[in-house]
């Protein structure tokens, strides 16, 4: 996954449980994202929901603006747990992610 420095552009997460099916995220008490350095030392950014991060059926959307990428360049790690009332917490997505430089 990639993204551009000095842009506004989301991450879109469709969750499914381990057989494909779609989670019903209306539910869910929280979802955290985080990304970090590439070696996972320093936090660069977090989100919560509601706090850049919405749901629409089993999609969560991690809004990324200009002003949170804009010191940003290379690779970095991150991750998006959830909370749900019943299954508790849940790491679904942890990967790394590429921000590529712009000038503009």
């Amino acid at each position: 996954m990639s993204l551009y420095q000095h842009n506004d552009q989301e991450i879109l997460v469709p969750i499914v449980d381990g057989l494909g099916s779609d989670v019903d995220l209306s539910a869910i008490t929280n979802a955290t994202y985080k990304m970090f350095t590439r070696d996972r030392s320093v936090e660069v950014l977090s989100k919560q929901l509601n706090s850049g991060i919405t749901r629409a059926s089993n999609v969560l959307t991690i809004t990324i603006t200009k002003e949170d990428s804009a010191q940003l360049r290379g690779t970095y790690y991150h991750e998006i747990s959830i909370t749900d009332p019943v299954k508790g917490l849940s790491t679904v997505l942890k990967n790394t992610i590429y921000i590529e430089p712009t000038e503009i």
